[in-house]
């Protein structure tokens, strides 16, 4: 499928010299444990670390720390990460994570999954391929305080389920935000702090686009699935609660931000009229509509035949996370920014 996608990352680029070196790590038996910070502590700038089937219990913190590096599983690999620490970003850094399975159920009193921890410039995270679950602490699990910065976040193909509380949160200043070809299923928060499943503030600029959202329950009636407090576009997504949640919305925009949610769905949210704020602009959306989900109870977001969100997307692409719904179909939607020097390529 051809796919614009966001490959640089202009200043901060992300691709590796020849002089990148490739560690190969594997875990003792019966679990690794701290193989990984301890790694990442003695890489340079620019290396790959390549983790072996496994589990990799981490204690330490994994920290990034004023360099470029990329944790990626080895090709068809299941690796498992346990957090009982964070992962941290700071002084410039640049973090990559790719087909990692972050189990966060052990995490204890620590707050965050992966957090940018100071105000430095140039810091990036980028998520492809990964799976986050088992947070259940009151905070949000990717987060950003109002102090800090984070230059650029980009989150594709992931999978966040079974979460207790916030996502995605970012209070603090972010150039961008991408998050594309992502599923959020069984989230429920709190009702009195980090209260939207992903909530971004102080953004440049924020794309969301062919994500599903299922059972996805905002606890508090000013809060969302999806909440955002800058410009942007949230484009062939599928917002659905299990039941209707009058007091709840799918999408929250504050006044005056400019977003357009276009060709997106809602189902049993029934705020707002069909759960989408006034504040967000409407463009071939369909509310209060019942996507057919195959067996969404049991995990299977695929859509049935009939369902109303199949060739529906922009461009006749179907809505949602296409990894469960294939389409050959380009949607053409650019994943560039304004004001933001970053090149877009195609696949």
């Amino acid at each position: 499928m051809k796919k614009s996608l966001l490959l640089i990352f202009s200043a901060f680029v992300l691709s590796f010299s020849v002089q990148a070196a490739e560690i190969l790590i594997a875990p003792t038996s019966p679990e690794a444990v701290n193989n990984l910070s301890v790694a990442l502590a003695s890489a340079a700038d620019g290396d790959v670390i390549v983790l072996s089937e496994g589990t990799y219990v981490e204690s330490n913190e994994i920290q990034f720390d004023a360099k470029s590096v990329t944790i990626k599983a080895a090709e068809g690999a299941n690796v498992v990460l346990q957090l009982q620490a964070p992962i941290t970003i700071s002084n410039g850094a640049k973090a990559t994570l790719q087909g990692i399975k972050l189990d966060a159920s052990q995490l204890g009193s620590h707050k965050h999954v992966i957090e940018a921890t100071d105000a430095t410039d140039g810091k990036a995270l980028v998520m492809d391929g990964c799976e986050l679950y088992g947070y259940s602490v009151v905070h949000a699990a990717i987060y950003v305080a109002e102090a800090n910065t984070l230059k650029v976040c980009e989150v594709k193909n992931c999978y966040f389920h079974d979460n207790m509380n916030s996502c995605i949160f970012f209070e603090g200043a972010l150039s961008n935000f991408l998050l594309i070809q992502s599923t959020f299923a069984n989230i429920a928060t709190s009702s009195s702090e980090y209260m939207s499943v992903v909530d971004v503030r102080n953004a440049n600029y924020a794309i969301i686009n062919h994500c599903t959202f299922y059972n996805c329950q905002a606890m508090n009636t000013d809060h969302a699935a999806i909440k955002l407090e800058c410009d942007g576009l949230i484009a062939n997504s599928v917002i659905v609660a299990p039941e209707s949640h009058g007091a709840y919305r799918a999408i929250h925009v504050k006044d005056g931000w400019n977003v357009e949610a276009k060709n997106c769905l809602s189902f049993n949210y029934t705020k707002d009229s069909g759960g989408f704020r006034s504040a967000v602009k409407k463009v071939d959306c369909l509310m209060n509509t019942d996507p057919l989900f195959v067996d969404a109870v049991n995990g299977n977001f695929s859509f049935a035949v009939g369902s109303p969100a199949l060739a529906s997307g922009t461009n006749g692409t179907n809505m949602g996370d296409l990894r469960w719904n294939p389409s050959d179909i380009d949607d053409g939607i650019a994943y560039d920014f304004p004001s933001e020097d970053i090149p877009v390529e195609d696949e």
